[in-house]
């Protein structure tokens, strides 16, 4: 798991280890959560680093969870190394949603900007035009 000591990491690990999962959290600081299983191996790893994800993947991996991918530079990161992950899952974040009205993270400042979201938030629900403008649209 890349991305492993954030808040949603920090969760993840705990339940996939819990599930059975042997899991390698991965972090820029190598750092554990003392609520994960003792039979976490946490390693430190900047993905910004040349050739750093490539190393740690090895022969590869069932499946990566990426907490952290930002920007196209990590998506074609991750499939250089398609072929030696089995499954991939990057989570997003609520800044790449628009509201019916085209309301989104980016404009919640102006005035009635803040969007209004349906609860549960469908994945079909409208999303930002992609580019590298700001969080929303990476």
């Amino acid at each position: 798991m890349l991305g492993a000591t954030g808040q949603i990491g920090r969760a993840a690990v705990r339940a996939l280890a819990a599930d059975g999962w042997e899991v390698t959290a991965a972090s820029r600081g190598g750092g554990r959560d003392e609520a994960w299983d003792a039979g976490v191996r946490a390693v430190a790893l900047d993905r910004d680093e040349e050739g750093a994800l490539g190393k740690a993947l090895g022969d590869g991996c069932d499946v990566l969870v990426d907490m952290v991918a930002f920007d196209g530079a990590h998506a074609r990161q991750l499939t250089g190394l398609a072929g030696r992950i089995g499954s991939a899952v990057v989570i997003s974040s609520g800044a790449v949603y628009e509201d019916e009205r085209g309301r989104s993270f980016d404009t919640q400042t102006e005035p009635d900007g803040f969007p209004r979201y349906p609860v549960p938030l469908p994945e079909s629900q409208a999303t930002v035009a992609p580019g590298d403008a700001t969080y929303g649209t990476r």
